[in-house]
């Protein structure tokens, strides 16, 4: 369904950035592009949304400030139509489980519940190999959940090998080091 959407926006004529932000974001990708700092310095989150900035340099033109505004603006809905209120997730690992709903992460193990902060990139890793990766397969880390364009809430199981696993990891790591929540 996704190559077949690609597909139509490649062949309607949509400008190539659109494009490339609407591949990218079905790639499981999620940046903003900017320009007035130099590649490789200072990480930058967007303001209102916490999404990573990526510097594109210094140089500044009419058709790069098309571009990037084309890219980011396409990027930005993207998300915007996925990170709802009814967006979410529950990952469990053993008896430890990430429990994602209404804008909040909650870490729970046998000794309490945690609130811990996810960036939206992580979310996105996580939302992304849910709706790309159901399959019967099973491991110690399992994911179920939903969030708008899926027609039903999904599971999905991770392994080692899975690009997300390193996110899962590191939000239990984060919670585990978290305080409680009163």
């Amino acid at each position: 369904m996704t190559a077949l959407i690609i597909g139509m926006i490649l062949l309607s004529g949509v400008p190539s950035p659109v494009a490339r932000a609407v591949t990218a974001f079905n790639s499981g990708e999620l940046y903003l592009r900017t320009i007035g700092m130099e590649p490789e310095s200072d990480f930058r989150r967007h303001g209102a949304t916490g999404i990573p900035d990526y510097a594109e340099g210094c140089e500044s033109s009419r058709e790069l400030d098309w571009e990037l505004e084309l890219w980011n603006t396409t990027m930005l809905k993207l998300w915007n139509s996925i990170n709802t209120a009814e967006t979410n997730f529950t990952a469990r690992a053993g008896e430890e489980y990430l429990i994602y709903d209404s804008f909040l992460l909650f870490y729970t193990c046998p000794e309490g519940r945690y609130g811990i902060p996810i960036h939206p990139e992580e979310l996105w890793a996580i939302l992304h190999h849910l709706g790309r990766n159901p399959s019967a397969a099973t491991s110690q880390i399992s994911v179920e959940g939903w969030y708008p364009g899926l027609s039903e809430p999904l599971m999905a199981f991770v392994t080692q090998h899975d690009p997300v696993y390193e996110v899962i990891q590191e939000l239990i790591e984060r919670g585990r080091e978290a305080t409680p929540v009163e």
